[in-house]
């Protein structure tokens, strides 16, 4: 079922859409909510810190998150939640889990866990914690249980500023990202605010953390205009942000939901709308959600569905392949800067591997830019990559042609493929490979990425 429709426009946007006053904290989906907690239990089992993070400092916000939560439950889903307060006890009835459960507030846990995690293990929710931090210039990152992220982990956010944790999304600091500050730092007890975010999806898998990327980017593969709307979901976040009473954190909630395309367009009025939304998606907001390689193929997909549906005509999105053939189109000249770099002056920067994709060895890899992303200019990197002798994984965020100038390394890509590499080698890899990448000697290539 479609729980939640969020475009109000017939184009692309990025609006805040927060509003106040949003009813209860929590929403439970029935239907999952067995199954979501089971996988939630399962993914704490196999990497606890990954997923749960919540430092000495930050338990008095996790306490004050319970305090805020459970009687919230327990008000909006008395047939499933029941809650009782006797002097500093609290007894806590969960009739979805079979479970009931007494404790103190300030105790050292609950049931065994630390209070953050026995609190995520309630609700379908991820919750983050921020504390407000006046020196910081507002709200930090200062803990969270995140079992279903989109393209994120706790690790890359804990201790930044909210507008730092948004300021690799495009367009996000210039269209929004002050009136969302404001929110934040306007959030009054008892009065939170909520807001309906969205991206498009290659998978249905609710975990999509950075460190499991080979295992669900696979599944950006082979999606064709034939199978876009069995193969391309809709990925809803319903977000929450609550002042916590105590502490004067801030309580961020995000429940996910999850529907295949054909079911979100089954609609003709969704249809159209959403047709025309996701035509309008700009190239680096492509990029950014993951994309470019199965976009063209949605659209694909979108307008033949309004063809049979609607009897609209085949259109056209600048800068989709099919523009070319368009008569009297004509692309307009795009006037860049020349890139220039002298070879025997390299400036060269760390380009770190996530740790947990380093398998052996330390790899070190450092870049020597030629040419990054510069607004106008076509979407395509180019320089220089040097790494030491290490075994990691590797995946090809674009579609990569590079030269091997020096050194020797074995490529295994996910679908069985080696390759063994050396000097005056080249090569080409489409975006989205995941690989794993044996450097025997220090290996530097020049390489040219296009997305």
């Amino acid at each position: 079922m479609l729980r939640y429709f969020p475009f109000e426009h017939d184009e692309y946007d990025m609006p805040m859409n927060a509003r106040a006053g949003v009813g209860q904290l929590i929403e439970v989906d029935e239907a999952e909510y067995f199954r979501e907690l089971s996988l939630k239990n399962e993914i704490l089992a196999t990497d606890y810190r990954y997923h749960c993070q919540c430092p000495c400092g930050a338990e008095p916000l996790a306490w004050d998150t319970i305090e805020l939560l459970l009687p919230d439950m327990a008000l909006h889903y008395p047939q499933h939640f029941e809650l009782s307060i006797t002097g500093e006890r609290w007894t806590w009835t969960n009739r979805l889990l079979g479970a009931r459960t007494e404790f103190a507030v300030g105790d050292e846990g609950i049931a065994g866990l630390a209070p953050l995690d026995w609190m995520g293990r309630q609700v379908q929710e991820d919750l983050i914690l921020m504390s407000d931090v006046p020196d910081a210039g507002g709200s930090i990152c200062a803990g969270g249980h995140l079992c279903f992220p989109a393209s994120w982990c706790l690790d890359d956010k804990m201790g930044e500023h909210f507008l730092r944790i948004h300021e690799d999304v495009p367009q996000f600091i210039e269209r929004i990202g002050k009136p969302a500050d404001l929110m934040m730092r306007r959030l009054k007890p008892g009065r939170a605010t909520g807001r309906i975010n969205w991206t498009i999806s290659s998978t249905d898998r609710l975990n999509l953390a950075p460190k499991f990327v080979h295992e669900w980017v696979p599944s950006r593969r082979g999606i064709s205009a034939d199978n876009a709307g069995e193969r391309c979901f809709l990925r809803i976040e319903r977000q929450t942000f609550a002042r916590l009473p105590k502490t004067n954190g801030i309580l961020f909630t995000i429940k996910t939901y999850i529907n295949p395309i054909s079911e979100v367009v089954a609609d003709p009025e969704r249809l159209r709308r959403f047709t025309a939304v996701v035509k309008g998606i700009p190239r680096a907001t492509r990029e950014y959600k993951g994309m470019s390689s199965f976009a063209d193929a949605l659209v694909d997909y979108l307008e033949s569905r309004c063809r049979d549906l609607l009897g609209a005509p085949a259109t056209t999105v600048p800068g989709r392949r099919g523009d070319r053939k368009i008569p009297g189109f004509r692309r307009e000249p795009v006037m860049a800067t020349i890139s220039y770099s002298t070879v025997d002056a390299h400036l060269w920067e760390p380009m770190p591997i996530d740790e947990p994709d380093v398998l052996e060895g330390d790899p070190a890899p450092k870049v020597h830019w030629l040419k990054k992303h510069e607004k106008g200019d076509p979407t395509y990197l180019a320089g220089l990559w040097l790494v030491q002798p290490s075994r990691f994984r590797w995946l090809f965020f674009g579609n990569e042609t590079f030269h091997v100038l020096e050194g020797r390394a074995t490529i295994e890509t996910d679908d069985g493929t080696t390759v063994e590499v050396g000097p005056g080698d080249l090569l080409s890899f489409p975006i989205d490979t995941p690989s794993v990448w044996t450097v025997k000697e220090a290996l530097k290539k020049v390489f040219v990425i296009a997305q």
